[in-house]
């Protein structure tokens, strides 16, 4: 599947795709993909290492900033759409900033 058009913007199969959350077992595929689909993802995309939350759990936590960029909010309207992703949003503030917080991936060396 091409993600991209050739200005680099998200094609509407890549928006589709993002959309239905059957395509992904974990929202850590989805940021995964959206490191390869963003615009200025070393600007857009900030993640917190593993920590714990005030409810002791063991997080992760992501910071996407849209920029201003249409791919990139047309990227986040399509994740709204993705229940298994949007279960995680926390927060988002003016400007296109979003916060989300996913369960820490359960390995043996993380459970």
């Amino acid at each position: 599947m091409e993600y991209l058009d050739d200005e680099g913007y998200p094609t509407n199969e890549c928006l589709e795709y993002l959309s239905d959350h059957d395509n992904f077992s974990s929202p850590h595929e989805i940021i995964d993909l959206l490191d390869e689909i963003w615009w200025m993802p070393d600007w857009g995309i900030t993640r917190k290492g593993a920590h714990t939350d005030k409810f002791k759990r063991r997080v992760f936590t992501y910071y996407i900033s849209t920029g201003g960029w249409s791919g990139n909010e047309s990227i986040i309207n399509a994740l709204k759409k993705n229940f298994m992703f949007w279960h995680y949003w926390r927060e988002s503030r003016a400007g296109g900033h979003y916060k989300f917080r996913f369960p820490v991936k359960q390995t043996p060396s993380t459970a």
